[in-house]
């Protein structure tokens, strides 16, 4: 029953995937040939199979490279094996293609990038992405914890308190700014301690 139950959704989204195929000048041919290879991922990365599902999604790209269900496929495929620097490569495609989401996924980008071993050009980028909107705080306090991951409080600091002019009355940002204070012995401390509580 179980196994009738996700062949059915496995055909479901084949279908809903048949009518939503990326781009318009691909063959009727090459469209069942993506959806085949479409399913083919989604049980492969079911039954982590990873480097299987990197091959499915892969073909689908050599058929069609800007086809974002095989773009994003192929992100998690690398991923899902600790690959975060293939995985940031295919993100990075993706925020050309999927306009839409662009903005988080070079957020991910640059986490992918960290996560991988690129510690400086992570910060580097997410630097660059938080100075053109300094408003976004999940994105500051991801630029924080990278700033102290590499022991430089003095711009976790100043990052903290350039979020903290656009967040003053946030508990969170405020727990952040002492606790960076905290960690970097800053004389201001115990003032922060006490506007966080």
């Amino acid at each position: 029953m179980l196994k009738e139950k996700r062949v059915f959704l496995l055909v479901s989204i084949s279908l809903l995937s048949f009518f939503f195929v990326s781009c318009s000048s691909v063959s009727s041919v090459e469209k069942v040939t993506i959806n085949t290879l479409l399913i083919s991922g989604q049980e492969n990365l079911y039954n982590e199979l990873y480097d299987q599902a990197v091959v499915n999604y892969s073909e689908i790209l050599t058929i069609n490279n800007q086809h974002i269900e095989g773009l994003y496929g192929l992100a998690r495929s690398y991923l899902l094996q600790n690959e975060f620097l293939k995985s940031a490569e295919v993100i990075l495609t993706l925020t050309a293609v999927d306009k839409e989401k662009s903005y988080t996924l070079k957020h991910t980008y640059a986490d992918l990038l960290f996560e991988g071993g690129k510690k400086t050009e992570s910060i580097e980028y997410l630097s660059s992405l938080y100075k053109s909107n300094p408003y976004d705080k999940k994105l500051a306090l991801s630029l924080i914890d990278k700033y102290l991951a590499g022991d430089a409080f003095d711009k976790a600091y100043q990052t903290a308190l350039e979020l903290y002019t656009y967040h003053y009355s946030d508990k969170g940002v405020l727990k952040k700014i002492a606790e960076i204070a905290s960690l970097g012995n800053l004389v201001e401390k115990e003032s922060w301690l006490l506007l966080a509580q």
